[in-house]
C-alpha cells in the first residue's frame, strides 16, 4: 500500500463523517497541514500514535485506513525509516495519558526541541 492509498482512505473516512481537515485536525490534536499531506501522499509514514488518533476521530480502525497491512508501504528499492527504540517505547507510554498530560508533554518536546536547535545552530560572526 502507497502512501496515496492511506491518504485516500483518510479522506474518505473524513468525508464519510462530514468533517473538514481542520476538524479532523483539532480533535486528534494534530497539525492541519499534517492532516493535509496525510491525505495527498506527501506524508507517507504518520507513525502509529498520530494514525490511532485520526483513526479514532474518524471512528474506523487504523487497519480501515491501513488497508492490507501485508501489503508493503516502502516503494521497492528504497530503505524503510529506522525507528528509533525509544521513540517506540514513548509512543507506548504516551497512549497512557490523558489528553492534557499530552498536551503537557507535546509543550516539553517543543521546548526540546526549540532548545536543541539552537544549541546546534551555527554561530555567524
Amino acid at each position: 500500500m502507497g502512501a496515496r492509498d492511506l491518504g485516500e482512505r483518510v479522506k474518505d473516512a473524513r468525508e464519510a463523517k462530514g468533517l473538514s481537515r481542520r476538524s479532523v485536525a483539532q480533535q486528534a490534536d494534530v497539525s492541519y497541514a499534517f492532516v493535509q499531506q496525510l491525505e495527498t501522499g506527501v506524508r507517507p509514514d504518520p507513525g502509529a500514535r498520530k494514525l490511532k488518533l485520526i483513526a479514532g476521530v474518524l471512528g474506523v480502525t487504523v487497519d480501515e485506513l491501513l488497508g492490507d497491512a501485508a501489503e508493503s508501504s516502502v516503494p521497492a528499492g528504497t530503505a524503510a525509516k529506522v525507528v528509533h527504540p525509544a521513540r517506540e517505547e514513548i509512543d507506548s507510554l504516551l497512549d497512557s495519558l490523558s489528553p492534557d498530560k499530552l498536551i503537557a508533554v507535546r509543550d516539553m518536546v517543543k521546548l526540546l526541541a526549540v532548545t536543541e536547535a539552537s544549541s546546534t545552530a551555527p554561530v555567524t560572526v
